[in-house]
């Protein structure tokens, strides 16, 4: 298959918008031929921006009921995941599924398992895994050049997730699975790929300081006011320490906090011999390897289509390889092995902070 990949979206909200975007700026690779959501408002915000020939579906059924399509990307609120990547699978298309994958790892089993029976790809939407400042990173730490990893951390400061528009459910635990697991498996998942090992054992502690009913915190939407609708509830953490022990004796740290203006996210990773940090919103790289008072600042190169990324970095990459891997059938470098455990730590973190102990990852489920 070499002509454009015939796509619809499940769910036309901001993750749609964002992969539509980036889809514009890769010409020939997709078209947008259906879009499916529950609000007929945000279909039309959609097919306005992106084009009226889009066909609205208020029911994704009718949508897979389609014979003009070769994939759906799925970018439905967290608890639909599950639900909408298998009827994807059996509708015989090729998925790509935001993350998280799922709000259990029984869950993202069977997922898999649909990809694997209907033989079509399936690919997660840990956007970081295709960014060159993290593939920089990774080869930095596989060359050697800061020894073994160690350990890593990351802090991510910053302002709570939006309001209005039907974006509510990120703040109930049963539809996005809490604010670990909605926004660090991220991060999560960079510290399996950079320490080359995956979590044994969690301790987090966490709350929630700021982010209520009726708090005075904006979140980062120009011309939103923060204010829940009525009816719904706040029942997420907005801060976090987690604490992560690794295989092979490595370990990690994760801060969260969902009411600071703070967004350089620094991820780092620390090894026998040096280390080496990475600042997103930067888009570079800090490297000391044990010079007394050097750093060296590495900015990694784009490739064409990478410079006019929109949302994540890696947006366009992830959407080349998601059409390559329909395409050819190759296997994608996210797949549900990697969205599987990118969970682990999210999931015994919400645990850990629920429960006041620390968890083992046999005890997940």
């Amino acid at each position: 298959m070499s002509k454009a990949v015939r796509i619809g979206f499940i769910g036309a909200g901001d993750m749609a918008v964002t992969h539509a975007v980036e889809m514009g700026g890769l010409p020939g690779e997709f078209e947008i031929m259906a879009a499916a959501d529950v609000s007929e408002e945000r279909l039309s915000a959609f097919r306005g921006r992106f084009g009226s020939g889009i066909t609205p579906c208020t029911d994704y059924r009718k949508l897979l009921e389609r014979n003009d399509l070769d994939a759906v990307i799925i970018a439905s609120p967290n608890h639909l995941h599950l639900e909408h990547a298998c009827a994807a699978f059996t509708a015989g298309l090729h998925v790509l599924l935001q993350k998280p994958m799922a709000l259990n790892l029984g869950d993202c089993d069977t997922i898999t398992a649909a990809g694997k029976a209907a033989g079509k790809t399936l690919q997660v939407g840990l956007v970081y895994r295709y960014s060159a400042l993290f593939r920089m990173m990774a080869k930095i730490i596989q060359e050697g050049r800061i020894g073994e990893p160690a350990m890593a951390w990351c802090h991510e400061f910053r302002v709570p997730f939006p309001i209005g528009r039907g974006r509510e459910w990120r703040y109930r635990q049963a539809k996005s699975g809490g604010s670990l697991v909605e926004k660090d498996c991220h991060h999560f998942d960079l510290f399996n790929w950079m320490l080359g090992a995956l979590p044994v054992r969690v301790h987090a502690i966490g709350g929630n300081f700021a982010v209520r009913e009726n708090g005075a915190i904006e979140p980062g939407v120009p011309g939103e006011p923060y204010r829940f609708p009525a009816g719904e509830v706040n029942d997420i953490i907005d801060h976090a320490w987690v604490n992560i022990e690794f295989e092979a004796g490595r370990s990690a740290n994760l801060g969260l906090a969902l009411f600071s203006g703070n967004r350089d996210l620094p991820v780092g990773v620390l090894g026998t011999h040096g280390w080496v940090e990475a600042n997103v919103q930067q888009k570079k790289l800090f490297l000391h390897t044990g010079h007394p008072g050097h750093v060296e600042v590495i900015e990694p190169e784009k490739a064409a289509h990478e410079l006019a990324d929109k949302g994540h970095s890696g947006g366009a990459r992830e959407l080349l390889e998601f059409a390559r891997c329909v395409r050819t059938g190759e296997a994608p470098f996210c797949d549900g092995q990697v969205g599987r455990d990118s969970l682990l730590a999210a999931l015994m973190g919400e645990i850990s902070i629920r429960e006041h102990r620390v968890v083992e990852v046999g005890e997940l489920k």
